[in-house]
Order: structure tokens, then C-alpha cells, then sequence
């Protein structure tokens, strides 16, 4: 069973109202069934109870070779990701518009799109790039001059960004909500391993799942 809850307080309330639960259980069971709930008791604690990015971080150490993670990952904190994004928002609208030619760069700026105000689009790219890595640009239907440069500047940051994310793949240096992506991607590409974790978890649970984020 895998019990999924939103935030790291709920996971620990969760955690301690099943070691209760055991608890009470154990006082009035005989001794072939305390001793059972007694393992229970000691289990609790390695349990996969928690947020849906520790159940994904569960999975992922456990298959790292198989998911191309350097053994020992190592996450950021949830509190850096703001900080990291910010950097990565950046580096990603600066080099989509030094990779833009120069005429679709004059044709932008003739319509008073400016690199800044990219970055609030790059913004919005980073936030979608999970449902947007593997999207292509058709330039059939675009015939003014600045909305291909647009679509040009879109289609070089979503490079950038999985460029980036490859980095960070590799380097063994993950974000917090690369975890999401890379768990679907491992269990999409991975039949076998799919069905190994299915036979793991027979039963999961879902705190709040009409909250749950598309991934």
C-alpha cells in the first residue's frame, strides 16, 4: 500500500495515526497476532506514506540505473526551487533570444517585445515543460514576420530547457519537481519495471486527488 498525502505534516499525521492504530491493536491481539503487529509497528516508519514527491523519489532511488540517475542523486529542497528557477528563467530567455537572428529580433522589437517581456513567457514555459518537452512548432500557419520570431524564440527556449534538465540528469543534481517527470517517464517507457511496481503496490491512496497535478 502507498498512502499519498500533500504536504510532509500530513505524511507524518498519517504515519502516527497507523502506528496508533497498530498500538491499540497489539494491547488485545493474542500472541501469534502481536507479534505480527509488532513487525507492523517497526514498518510503519520505512513505509511509503508521505507526499506523492517522496513516493516518486522512493521509486527512482530503488530503479536510479534504469531511470539513468547516478546512484546517491541528490534533490534540492523544496525551498531552493523558486531561487533555481529564477537562474534557470534567466539563462533560458537569454539564450533564446542571442539564438534568434537578428531580423527576427528587429521583427520583435518593432512590436515592442522586448527580452523582458520573453521572460515572463519563459516563465510560463518552465511552469507547462512537462506537458510541453515533446510538443512540436508547425510554422505552416503563421505568416507574419514577429510571430515566427515568436515561435522561433518558444521553440529555442523548450530546447533550452531540456537541455538544462539533461544537465541536471546527468550531473546527478535534480529539482524537486523533476522527480514527477521522471518517475512518469520511467514507468511510461518501462513496461517491465511498470508492472514490478504495480505488484509493489497493489493499493494506493490518494489524499485530495481531485488537487492532483495533471503529471
Amino acid at each position: 500500500v502507498a498512502a499519498i498525502t500533500f504536504t510532509d505534516k500530513a505524511g507524518a499525521e498519517l504515519r502516527n495515526r497507523f502506528r496508533k492504530v497498530f498500538t491499540d491493536t497489539q494491547d488485545t491481539a493474542d500472541e501469534e497476532d502481536a507479534a505480527l503487529i509488532s513487525e507492523y509497528i517497526h514498518q510503519v516508519d520505512s513505509a511509503a506514506i508521505g507526499t506523492i514527491h517522496s513516493f516518486c523519489k522512493r521509486i527512482l532511488t530503488d530503479y536510479s540505473i534504469a531511470a539513468n540517475l547516478p546512484v546517491g542523486f541528490a534533490v534540492s529542497s523544496e525551498d531552493a526551487g523558486p531561487s533555481l528557477k529564477r537562474e534557470r528563467i534567466k539563462r533560458v530567455t537569454e539564450g533564446a533570444w542571442e539564438a534568434l537572428s537578428k531580423e527576427d529580433e528587429a521583427a520583435l522589437r518593432e512590436n515592442e517585445i522586448s527580452i523582458r517581456k520573453m521572460r515572463d513567457l519563459v516563465d510560463e514555459l518552465d511552469g507547462k515543460y512537462a506537458r510541453l518537452a515533446s510538443v512540436g512548432i508547425d510554422f505552416s500557419e503563421i505568416n507574419l514576420d514577429w510571430e515566427i520570431a515568436a515561435y522561433r524564440f518558444v521553440e529555442n527556449a523548450i530546447g533550452l530547457l531540456k537541455k538544462e534538465q539533461i544537465e541536471r540528469r546527468n550531473k546527478g543534481s535534480i529539482e524537486f519537481d523533476d522527480l514527477l517527470m521522471f518517475t512518469r517517464d520511467l514507468l511510461r517507457d518501462e513496461p517491465d519495471l511498470r508492472s514490478l511496481v504495480s505488484s509493489t503496490y497493489k493499493l494506493m491512496v490518494v489524499d485530495e486527488f481531485q488537487d492532483t497535478d495533471p503529471i
